[in-house]
């Protein structure tokens, strides 16, 4: 650290000032303490000055100083308190490696201090811009590590499956079956205009992908996307084929159930084949007539291993409304029809009442009477034939007297029992018989 003329440091000795009026100037600061060359008591104070010339008692260990007269303190540059220019008797000084560092007036930098803030600011602004070139390329994906989600390109677990679900999302069938291991056949159910009707009423949104890396050949990964008002959280299993990540399963693959029976079903508005296949998606099902609908009327498919039970089991068709009331308007026509019917066993009507051996039936004397009270069938319940869902039933119990002659004259009683009314179902037409 540097010696300070006015107060020096205990123990240092003063540093001489330079310039030109010979080799030791006046030495000023605070008069000597003891321990530094003052034997006795110290001087008293003159308060008539602020400065003094210093004692002449030689510091241990240095030569005395030469007495000189009083000078003048020298103060900066253009700031004497008492008027009047200063001037240094010592000449022009020379730089003073001790100094202080030179204060400037405020608000005014150095000419270096300002090259170093330019310099500064196009660093902080170059920052910026590597910073947004650097987020631009994470977002968009091309950076030079990005895995490409194509279905001949996508090289992580991750990448493969975030191109599926975008393929599913915009519809596009054909690409969605590229990322399969083994891509499934062509089916009705899987074409860009099927895929399309389904997410124009419940879109895949939303898709999240979990971002793992997989060295070995198989994979797992996790993904999570709405189909419509649905949350999925689904696990997809994965197969590197090559160097590319292919999907083991893409479509949930089932039979047409048995139940449907000969009904002409139909998905989306697309008829049922027999193999069945859905890509992720909510589906509409339709009977195919009026007369019947499905307890549930469409199914989710959540990912490609879902088991589909709502397809499978748990959506049997029912009698719609008008099915209700068409079985039970064809069941008393068909009653009515047995009741006056001139055989001892009319077709479809479970009444045979044949004669005994030898004897014949003589034209117009046949009598059916119902022996219940209230119409026949108007409350009955129609439910649908078990497994077959193309029929349907209404169990009743209707007792019915019946009596008939011979040609000889010979009459005969007897009561009959109907249990049974059944419709089969063929588009819109319902075919019923009594038994």
């Amino acid at each position: 650290m540097g010696q300070n003329p006015v107060n020096p440091t205990p123990g240092q000795p003063p540093y001489p000032h330079s310039g030109t009026s010979g080799p030791l100037g006046p030495s000023y600061g605070a008069p000597a303490g003891p321990g530094y060359g003052f034997q006795g008591p110290p001087p008293t104070p003159d308060a008539s000055r602020a400065y003094g010339p210093q004692s002449t008692v030689p510091t241990p260990g240095y030569p005395s100083q030469p007495s000189y007269p009083p000078q003048p303190v020298p103060f900066a540059q253009g700031a004497n308190p008492y008027g009047g220019p200063v001037q240094n008797p010592y000449g022009t000084p020379g730089p003073n490696p001790y100094a202080a560092p030179e204060l400037r007036p405020a608000g005014r930098l150095p000419t270096k201090s300002r090259k170093g803030l330019l310099i500064g600011l196009l660093a902080g602004v170059g920052a910026l811009v590597l910073i947004a070139v650097v987020a631009v390329v994470l977002i968009t994906g091309t950076a030079s590590g990005a895995a490409s989600t194509e279905p001949d390109k996508a090289s992580t677990p991750a990448a493969a499956l975030q191109g599926f679900l975008a393929a599913l999302s915009v519809g596009d069938a054909d690409k969605a079956k590229l990322y399969a291991k083994d891509p499934p056949a062509d089916s009705p159910l899987l074409t860009a205009a099927f895929l399309k009707s389904a997410i124009a009423k419940n879109p895949i949104t939303e898709i999240s992908v979990e971002p793992i890396v997989d060295s070995s050949a198989t994979a797992f990964t996790s993904a999570s996307y709405r189909i419509g008002p649905t949350a999925v959280h689904a696990t997809y299993y994965l197969t590197k084929v090559g160097k590319i990540w292919k999907l083991d399963d893409v479509v949930v693959r089932t039979k047409r159930p048995a139940y449907w029976g000969k009904l002409a079903v139909t998905i989306n508005g697309t008829t049922a084949p027999s193999d069945l296949a859905f890509f992720p998606g909510i589906y509409q099902l339709s009977t195919g007539t009026s007369l019947l609908e499905f307890r549930t009327p469409s199914f989710t498919v959540e990912d490609p291993r879902d088991y589909t039970a709502e397809l499978t089991a748990t959506t049997p068709a029912q009698v719609s409304v008008k099915g209700q009331q068409t079985m039970i308007a064809k069941s008393q026509e068909l009653l009515a029809h047995c009741l006056v019917a001139q055989e001892t066993n009319p077709k479809d009507c479970g009444m045979n009442t044949p004669l005994p051996a030898g004897a014949t039936l003589a034209p117009g004397t046949v009598k059916r009477t119902v022996t219940t009270d209230g119409t026949p069938f108007a409350k009955s319940t129609v439910l649908m034939s078990s497994p077959d869902s193309s029929t349907v039933s209404i169990s009743t119990y209707l007792p019915i007297a019946v009596e008939e002659k011979d040609t000889s004259g010979q009459v005969y009683k007897g009561n009959l029992v109907v249990v049974d009314a059944t419709g089969t179902v063929d588009g819109e037409n319902l075919t019923v018989v009594l038994s």
